[in-house]
This record gives C-alpha cells, sequence and structure tokens, in this order.
C-alpha cells in the first residue's frame, strides 16, 4: 500500500483487529482413555489420566479389555482403542480445557460414543450421563441414556450447539444415573471461532515517505488510503 507524501511531519495511526473466520478444529486430548493416569490397580482398572481433570478419586474410573473373564465388553467402541471410561459415582466427572476462545455465534461440534457393558457385568444395566461444551461457566450440554442399548453395545452420538456467549471453551462429561460408558471423543469442529481472543494491531507512521510500502506480506493485509496529505 503506498503512501502520499504531500505534507511533512504528519502521522497516521490505523487500528486492525485480527478476526479468525470460518471452520477449523480443535483436538481433544487423550480422547480414548488410551493413556490411564499411572500405577493402574491392575485387573483392567486405572484411574483417568491428563489432560483430563477428574471430579471424582476412585481408582476404578476405566477399565479395558484386558481381563477377559471380568471385562465390561467383548470389544471397544469403533477406533476406541482398548480402554474406556465409566461415568458414574466413581467419576462423578471429567473435564478439559481446549485451550480455545470462542465469540458469540459460534458452533461447536463433537461426536462421540456411550457404551452398555455386557450382560455378565456389573454395568450391564447402563445409565445416563450429560455431555457438555463449557464457555467459561456456561453449560452446553445433552443427556447420553445408554439404558436403551443392547448389552456389549456401543453407540455414536453429535453433540452441536450455537454459542450465545463469548469465553473459554471446555469440553466435560459427567455422570447423571447407573453405570454408562464413554469411548472415542471426536475433534470439536468450531466455526467463525477466535483463538486466542482477537488481537488489535496500532499502527502509526510519521512523516510517511513517498512510495513508502507499509503491512505488507503474507501474515497481514491492509488497505490504507492518505489523501491530501
Amino acid at each position: 500500500t503506498l503512501f502520499p507524501y504531500t505534507t511533512l511531519f504528519r502521522s497516521y495511526t490505523w487500528n486492525f483487529t485480527i478476526v479468525a473466520l470460518g471452520t477449523g478444529s480443535v483436538s481433544v486430548g487423550n480422547p480414548s482413555f488410551e493413556t490411564p493416569m499411572p500405577g493402574g490397580m491392575g485387573g483392567g482398572w486405572a484411574q483417568i489420566g491428563t489432560p483430563w481433570v477428574v471430579q471424582g478419586s476412585s481408582p476404578y474410573q476405566q477399565n479395558n479389555l484386558s481381563p477377559t473373564g471380568g471385562a465390561h465388553f467383548t470389544s471397544t467402541s469403533p477406533g476406541g482403542g482398548s480402554w474406556y471410561a465409566l461415568l458414574n459415582g466413581n467419576t462423578i466427572a471429567i473435564t478439559q480445557d481446549l485451550l480455545t476462545y470462542v465469540n458469540a455465534g459460534t458452533t461447536v461440534s463433537m461426536t462421540f460414543y456411550g457404551g452398555r457393558g455386557q450382560a455378565s457385568s456389573s454395568t450391564a444395566d447402563g445409565g445416563v450421563f450429560n455431555a457438555t461444551f463449557l464457555v467459561g461457566a456456561t453449560p452446553y450440554s445433552m443427556p447420553v441414556d445408554t439404558t436403551v442399548l443392547t448389552n456389549n453395545t456401543w453407540q455414536s452420538y453429535t453433540l452441536t450447539r450455537t454459542i450465545t456467549n463469548s469465553g473459554e471453551l471446555s469440553l466435560q462429561f459427567s455422570a447423571v444415573s447407573g453405570d454408562p460408558w464413554l469411548d472415542n471423543i471426536s475433534s470439536i469442529t468450531i466455526s467463525n471461532a477466535t483463538s486466542p481472543p482477537a488481537p488489535v494491531l496500532s499502527v502509526t507512521v510519521t512523516n510517511p515517505a513517498a512510495g513508502q510500502s507499509f503491512l505488507t506480506g503474507a501474515a497481514i493485509t491492509a488497505a490504507v488510503t492518505v489523501a491530501n496529505g
């Protein structure tokens, strides 16, 4: 962009707000619980590992297929690896900060799997849990009822919400009743997101030289016109 040079000792200031638009995605850490907390209980049980923050303190928060005689499933959800999380009073709730800022009007979406244990297991009756996007302290939730599933099966669910406030985005799954299982959480699809809050760039040019260019390159493009000095 060229600044015509017609008068000495003039200063010009422009403010630019940089906003990311369109659709992107944010990865969920440890999405299939394949990285349990070190020092598991054995017998296929362990506590849920980072980056999940777990409200409960029980050591019986996730299980795997290793103890074939006592496993709660004979297979995990599609693409879910060998571990799966139990969302009952042992776990209470798990939360993960997605380190992403969203504005009002943003649409967020994800898929995940809920499961009901096999008929011979202690979790055969299934249960209910909530899947929630948190924007600041504001929840955007849906209930998931695994009691309606056939024993030893998994069902895919999708949570999509349009956000009405702005703030940091977190993901939470919380127990409601019974013994439901959770596995294989997708990345979060985000439309019209800004991460972090949109910065404002201030540019001041004093006494611009004839033919001098500013704000050029791939990172920032700005068009500015200075007329009559």
